[in-house]
Order: C-alpha cells, then structure tokens, then sequence
C-alpha cells in the first residue's frame, strides 16, 4: 500500500482512487475500469463515451449531505459489478468523499458495521473519511441494523 497512490484494489472489481486516476485514460485501462463513480464537485467525466458515469456532486466539509448519495452510489456500484464490469469511486484526493462511499457499500453489501468497513479499506489505502462522514455512516449502520454486539 502506498501513501498517496492514484489508485488502489479493495475488491476484485471495485478500485478507490484520486483525480488523477480518474482523467488518465492510462490508469483506467491499466486496471480495467468500466464504470466510474465520482464523489465530488466540478468534476466532469473525462471519457464520457468510453466508461459509464455517476457523478455525486457534493464538497469534502463535514456538514455536507454524503447520506443522500449512499443507496444510489451502492446501486451503481453493485449494477456495475453484477454485468461484470469494474468499477472506480473517487472523488479529489481518494481519502474522505470516495472512501465514504466504499464504506457505505462494505457495510451494506456485507453486513459489515462501519468500523468493520473502514478498517478493511484502510488495509488497502490511507483513507480519512471526515467527521461529518464518519456520524452519517454510524446512522447508515443503524438505519441499516447493522451495529453488532461484541
């Protein structure tokens, strides 16, 4: 795992990534992207007629409603997976908005609580979702029934 990677592998067809693997077409075949999910604001789709796109406009400030996003981003996400694509989520720096989402979607996809989901991805890259996120996720976790006994 590298510190500050463009992109980086958390499940077999599903990569969380920065900017720059979201405009470098290189990157993108490289890992087999088909289906790209930005997480942010004034980030255009690069290669609108060569990867399929949901845009998630929304800033990286702890007050901003990631919570809204999460059924539509995870429905995008699984659709893609489930026709055999692969699939970036990224938003700016593939630290906080992105890796919201890929929490979102471990939770939901595998039961899993958020601190069960956030400690797999930081396994696989050094993700910081912010604190605003991070209070949204624990009330995806319990709308979700997902809080577990220990």
């Amino acid at each position: 795992m590298l510190l500050g990677s463009n992109i980086d592998q958390i499940l077999s067809n599903l990569y969380l990534g920065n900017i720059i693997a979201a405009t470098c077409e290189e990157i993108l075949e490289e890992n087999g992207i088909t289906d790209i999910l930005t997480m942010g604001n004034d980030m255009e789709p690069q290669f609108p007629g060569r990867f399929q796109y949901k845009v998630c406009e929304l800033h990286d400030i702890d007050t901003e409603d990631i919570h809204q996003f999460f059924h539509e981003g995870i429905d995008f996400i699984q659709q893609a997976l489930d026709q055999g694509g692969t699939v970036l989520v990224h938003c700016a720096g593939g630290i906080s908005r992105s890796s919201t989402m890929i929490c979102a979607y471990l939770m939901k996809t595998n039961s899993w609580t958020f601190s069960q989901a956030l400690e797999f991805v930081k396994t696989k890259r050094f993700v910081c979702p912010n604190y605003g996120f991070r209070k949204q996720l624990l009330k995806f976790e319990a709308e979700e029934g997902l809080s577990q006994e220990e």
